[in-house]
């Protein structure tokens, strides 16, 4: 509002009064914008500017390819539009027929017409009435269907896999992120310190070395996990040897009971055997 009443009081001509209203709201859009910049201070805002710089990056290569398709698709609608009415001044219009287009004006600009017409198809926004109109109708519908599926569901489906993979990769190393943005935001402004000056009279060194508290935990779980198994190595080795030894001792109390059985039934079968040999000489005497 404070801006509006400036430009009121100032007196500019109606042009550049609509020249500085862009330029002001240019640099409202950067102002606001430069609150991502700030919230690199908060740990809990670094982590997800972390993650946007990251999938900007991730998605740079890909973009130019997904430009690269919107531009052929984009020229296509723009020559085959110049064969309408609406797109072409010098197109003879015949008695009875129906004014349409293959691309609307939304800039009265032609070729950037096609290329804001494609971009709206890509993102859902069909603008189809004209396309069974005209020589070039089939053409049309053929492209038509093309660009949904090349640009909104192949492209479209990459890019959500890309950034699914940014995300994954910052969720990995979420606390070093946070801390390298602010240490980033401390760099920036590292120049309003005379370093010189504050460390004149200092005797010592800063030392620094890296955090390896997460390696040192991962390394105790490591060293855990090699001591259970051990462990369990050494009871299995002692519980088998136990077994054999059982197994052993078993099979020797089997031997020495069929052992002692064999014995036993030897000397009852010499017993009947003589009790047999007695009753017999005993028939013989009688006879």
């Amino acid at each position: 509002m404070l801006f509006q009443e400036i430009l009121c009081e100032t007196q500019y001509s109606q042009s550049d009064v609509k020249k500085v209203r862009l330029v002001g709201a240019l640099a409202v859009f950067i102002m606001w914008t430069k609150i991502f910049y700030w919230m690199r201070l908060f740990r809990i805002f670094a982590h997800f500017i972390s993650l946007l710089s990251q999938t900007a990056r991730d998605i740079s290569t890909f973009t130019v390819m997904l430009f690269l398709i919107l531009c052929a698709f984009a020229n296509f609608f723009y020559i085959i539009n110049n064969n309408t009415p609406e797109g072409n001044a010098d197109y003879s219009v015949e008695e009875g027929e129906a004014s349409y287009h293959y691309v609307d004006q939304y800039v009265h600009q032609p070729v950037i017409d096609s290329f804001i017409a494609v971009y709206l198809m890509c993102l859902g926004e069909f603008d189809s009435d004209g396309y069974s109109q005209g020589p070039n109708q089939y053409a049309a519908w053929v492209a038509f269907v093309l660009a949904t599926f090349i640009v909104l569901v192949v492209f479209m489906n990459i890019i959500i896999a890309i950034m699914t993979e940014s995300f994954n990769k910052v969720e990995q190393t979420k606390e070093q992120l946070q801390l390298v943005e602010q240490l980033q935001l401390v760099k920036d402004y590292i120049w309003l310190l005379d370093l010189k000056e504050t460390f004149k009279s200092k005797k010592y060194i800063i030392r620094l070395t890296p955090d390896m508290s997460s390696h040192t935990e991962s390394e105790n779980v490591f060293d855990q996990v090699q001591e259970l198994t051990k462990e369990i190595l050494t009871k299995s080795d002692a519980t088998r040897d136990q077994v054999f030894e059982n197994n052993d001792v078993l099979e020797k109390q089997i031997r020495s009971q069929t052992k002692l059985f064999s014995s036993k039934l030897t000397s009852m079968l010499n017993q009947i055997f003589e009790l047999s040999n007695e009753n017999i000489g005993k028939q013989d005497i009688h006879t």
